[in-house]
């Protein structure tokens, strides 16, 4: 997984990523991606509605959306008959989203605090459980910004579950 453990056959984890005030709108980005046994099988890119002023909201806003994800797709696990580990892990590369999902609002985050204090509720039920994982080691980074070649093979390597072949071709150009 991005924490750099095996999945298991029932592991049922999410990844999810933020970057703050993209180019167009500066609008923010979240990247969130579901992996069950290893093997991807959700992923969602999308700007975030509300304007953050800072990536530790803007990280906490995609770690609500990603956590409304997780209810939602363990409902549909549970109506299909599949099985999985509780709680579900979710990765974070932001040890502000981390801190306010563990420990609800300080003073700075007052104003954002009601809408937010719902995934510190899903940790107290055991739906969900926060990991915090490297920023380098974060697959759902490739839904959020560009990155360098060599960080986005890895990271596609990290979400498709195998070794990717990048080859480069000569460019033959007609005269």
């Amino acid at each position: 997984g991005p924490d750099g453990e095996w999945y298991e056959a029932d592991e049922f984890c999410v990844a999810v990523d933020a970057s703050l005030a993209g180019e167009e709108k500066l609008s923010s980005q979240t990247g969130i991606v579901a992996f069950f046994g290893g093997a991807c099988f959700f992923g969602k890119s999308g700007r975030q509605t509300q304007l953050a002023d800072s990536s530790g909201y803007a990280e906490t806003i995609a770690l609500h959306e990603s956590v409304q994800h997780i209810v939602d797709l363990q409902r549909l696990l549970l109506r299909l008959g599949v099985k999985f580990r509780v709680p579900t892990r979710v990765f974070d590369d932001s040890t502000a989203a981390i801190a306010f999902a563990n420990k609800g609002f300080g003073d700075k985050s007052k104003h954002y605090a009601l809408k937010y204090l719902w995934v510190n509720e899903r940790m107290k039920d055991s739906t969900v459980q926060m990991v915090k994982v490297p920023t380098g080691a974060q697959p759902a980074d490739v839904l959020t910004k560009a990155l360098p070649v060599e960080a986005h093979l890895l990271l596609t390597q990290k979400l498709l579950g195998h070794e990717v072949v990048f080859k480069r071709s000569r460019r033959e150009t007609c005269v």
